[in-house]
């Protein structure tokens, strides 16, 4: 990019991005424009060879390399430079590809199993609830369901049945939803696929939003609460290894927030008490 005046830019020119030319070269060329520019119909190779080795000690193969160069391609050197290489915009082509990113990562556990996680409910006390993660993947998204499949609890030598109400309640769904932010950094509900806007700044490239929500309850017909939401940044370069790498660290530190939370149970739904050291069955 050329500076014309302060805090003025001007377009590039072919002259000034090509690696044909050093950068003496370059300059040479610019002091043959400047001289021949108006009088390009009168233009002597020969001439200025001559001139330039007698004026720059140039060798005579460089002299006339570049007095050829400037006879013949004058108008392309000194033409604004449009390049070539076409750019595709990092958060059209991640959320493009994320199905299959997702996808392939929930392929990767044994039975969709992600591992184990220990969730706490409000006035649950005298076990550990430590379950099963289910992984799911879903559009622009992946789910955690995370089922009570315990039936009863042993409570020094007593065995407490648990109905499937108080199972059912305790039952937590996590959506993970992924979204594309624009360039104030606002969510956009729906991802936008025209390259103007991409081309015109309208779009975040660098950084895309998750919102984590969840649900308690089987039927999963509550209302989502909110869990947690983050921005994370497009991995670069962008390949299998990348994205999965990215969506694995978004998990946990979905998982970390789980287990941090103390969850409520549903209306209604009294908690279980026992003596500490009972055990789920």
């Amino acid at each position: 990019m050329r500076v014309k005046k302060k805090y003025v830019l001007l377009e590039s020119l072919l002259i000034d991005v090509t690696n044909e030319f050093n950068d003496n070269e370059k300059r040479i060329l610019k002091l043959i424009h400047k001289k021949h520019k108006d009088d390009k119909y009168n233009y002597s190779v020969f001439d200025v060879a001559a001139w330039l080795i007698e004026d720059f000690n140039l060798d005579y193969e460089t002299a006339f390399e570049l007095s050829k160069s400037y006879y013949w391609e004058n108008s392309k050197l000194f033409s604004v430079y449009e390049p070539l290489r076409k750019k595709w915009p990092m958060a059209e082509l991640f959320f493009s590809k994320i199905h299959d990113f997702t996808g392939n990562l929930v392929k990767s556990y044994n039975d969709d199993t992600y591992g184990q996680i220990e969730v706490h409910f409000n006035g649950d006390e005298g076990f550990n609830d430590v379950r099963d993660v289910r992984l799911w993947s879903g559009y622009n998204s992946m789910s955690l369901y995370i089922p009570f499949n315990f039936f009863h609890i042993v409570d020094d030598y007593r065995r407490i049945y648990i109905d499937m109400d108080d199972r059912d309640a305790r039952t937590l769904r996590v959506d993970i939803q992924f979204f594309q932010l624009d360039s104030q950094g606002n969510k956009l509900e729906h991802n936008i696929w025209r390259t103007d806007d991409y081309e015109n700044g309208k779009i975040n490239l660098d950084e895309f939003l998750i919102e984590v929500g969840y649900r308690s309850g089987k039927s999963g017909d509550e209302t989502p609460q909110k869990l947690m939401s983050f921005n994370a940044p497009y991995p670069k370069p962008l390949n299998v290894t990348s994205a999965t790498q990215i969506l694995k660290n978004i998990l946990e530190d979905v998982i970390q927030k789980i287990k941090s939370t103390t969850f409520q149970l549903p209306s209604g739904v009294e908690p279980i008490v026992v003596s500490v050291g009972s055990q789920l069955g």
